[in-house]
């Protein structure tokens, strides 16, 4: 699954930074990560990640980008999709590889991420 991964400016290991797990919406699936930026600093990563938000809230940003036709969840299962257990072992690999305050873990989105 191709994602992007913000990493606050001035990263310092020794520090712990927040993580926010960004999920789009329908419109932004496939296989061109382009199409999460899509909207610029309008909302999603692009405004998680302007300069004047990570000057007051520095965090990383982790942005997955679900496969054409596949959703993030199935309302009539309690079990996760197979693209959710994908994500999730995409956050636990960022977790590996760097310092989150794993504290601190946020979720959000818009539409089929919401």
């Amino acid at each position: 699954m191709p994602y992007l991964l913000f990493v606050p400016e001035g990263y310092d290991k020794a520090n712990r930074y927040p993580l926010v797990l960004w999920l789009h919406g329908g419109g932004t699936r496939g296989n061109d990560l382009k199409l999460l930026l899509a909207h610029g600093d309008e909302h999603g990563i692009g405004f998680l990640a302007r300069a004047d938000n990570q000057v007051r809230y520095p965090s990383f940003i982790l942005a997955p980008q679900c496969p054409p036709n596949q959703f993030w969840g199935d309302s009539e299962s309690e079990q996760p999709t197979a693209e959710m257990k994908i994500v999730l072992e995409i956050l636990d690999r960022v977790r590996e590889d760097y310092s989150v305050d794993s504290r601190r873990l946020y979720v959000i989105g818009m539409s089929l991420g919401g």
